[in-house]
């Protein structure tokens, strides 16, 4: 840690005592049953306390629920009906909703370094056109879930390239980015959304 870190450290009180065990303790294994019930956070351990604290936010705080979801698939033999599905499908079953509407996808889109208007009106009136399960597409292409994004965290079409290219739309899931190029004529963006959204799962993961 650098000069200053311990005192800052001392400052913000950080303890232990604050990673609550979930019922029945911390699962085996885990960073949070290595850790110290108590005690003050040190230049020393603040790494593992970092650790465990993360931990501790995205699966002890929801174990029970986790553990639910397990004792589900293990009481039903659906092992073999899951291998029928993509895994696509299968987070469009599990993690997002099952209607969604090419109004309520627009209403989650922004645009960056476009001249004018063209590209952003071509774009919302295909998407608008676009049918539910395109619209599930498009989204998994675009984020890598089929839920809706939260307002705050629209998918940014951002300018890559001229009204010459003819580059296709390039997802990058991680941060709701769609890259494409400043075209002016609406049937082709429409042409290239729809190519994307049908060769989801030609890309492998549906990621780039």
């Amino acid at each position: 840690m650098r000069e200053g870190d311990e005192a800052y450290l001392a400052a913000v009180d950080l303890e232990f005592d604050d990673i609550e065990a979930p019922a029945g303790g911390h699962p085996p294994g885990s960073v949070c049953s290595r850790v110290p019930s108590s005690g003050a956070v040190t230049p020393a351990n603040v790494g593992m306390y970092c650790t465990a604290f993360a931990e501790q936010r995205l699966i002890g705080s929801r174990l029970k629920a986790l553990r639910a979801i397990r004792t589900g698939f293990q009481a039903l033999p659906i092992q073999a009906h899951l291998r029928l599905f993509r895994w696509t499908e299968l987070m469009q079953i599990v993690a997002g909703r099952q209607r969604v509407t090419g109004e309520e996808l627009v209403s989650r889109l922004s645009f960056r370094g476009y001249t004018g208007r063209t590209l952003r009106r071509a774009v919302e009136a295909t998407l608008v056109g676009f049918s539910e399960v395109e619209v599930r597409r498009f989204l998994l292409f675009a984020t890598a879930s089929s839920a809706l994004p939260p307002p705050d965290r629209p998918i940014a079409f951002t300018k890559k390239g001229g009204s010459s290219s003819d580059a296709l739309p390039v997802a990058h899931t991680c941060f709701s980015r769609v890259d494409m190029p400043d075209l002016r004529d609406d049937a082709e963006v429409a042409r290239r959304l729809r190519l994307a959204v049908a060769s989801l799962e030609d890309s492998g993961f549906g990621l780039a």
